[in-house]
């Protein structure tokens, strides 16, 4: 009799967990964003020429020179679009790592996933780039949610500028030629 509950126990598990992913069935997307980083004579930057912080004060604290920075580099070829050579940013080291760039996340799906029916629930998130000659972007990416209609759009920023990209499937590609 314990090993037939412990069967069913264990069949209803592993049925229970197959879901195909989709946001629709609970599991929060991530949203990745993808760079094509360009030198103004349109050839490509290497692996740790452009470097990215994360800027949690936005404009305002761009003097500051307290700031981390990590290089950025190209992505896995496999990763690669027909845009041309994608960059984003270290890995990190985690065994979830295929390669030693990844695209940067910048939203999930779980984000403000709590508000009410009529509610707006709005958020800014602030990085910064950084290229060899010392200058820096500003990267805003301006997140709206509603629920009624359940609606998420991400308008992207560079130098407070607005800035087209090309959407995918929770993947994001902009392209910046400095």
């Amino acid at each position: 009799m314990k090993t037939f509950i412990l069967i069913l126990a264990i069949s209803l598990l592993v049925t229970g967990c197959q879901k195909d992913g989709s946001p629709s069935n609970g599991v929060p997307v991530t949203y990745d964003l993808n760079f094509e980083l360009l030198k103004m004579d349109g050839s490509v930057y290497e692996d740790g020429e452009v470097e990215i912080s994360n800027n949690p004060f936005g404009m305002s604290a761009i003097g500051n020179n307290q700031f981390i920075w990590e290089d950025m580099g190209k992505l896995a070829l496999e990763s690669q679009t027909g845009n041309g050579v994608l960059f984003g940013i270290k890995c990190g080291g985690t065994a979830s790592c295929d390669s030693d760039y990844l695209p940067l996340e910048f939203a999930s799906g779980a984000e403000g996933r709590d508000i009410d029916e009529n509610e707006t629930w709005v958020k800014d998130k602030y990085w910064l780039l950084r290229y060899p000659n010392e200058d820096i972007d500003t990267l805003k990416i301006h997140d709206v949610r509603t629920k009624s209609p359940d609606s998420r759009t991400f308008t992207f920023y560079i130098n407070e500028q607005q800035f087209n990209v090309i959407e995918g499937l929770s993947q994001y590609y902009i392209t910046i030629q400095k």
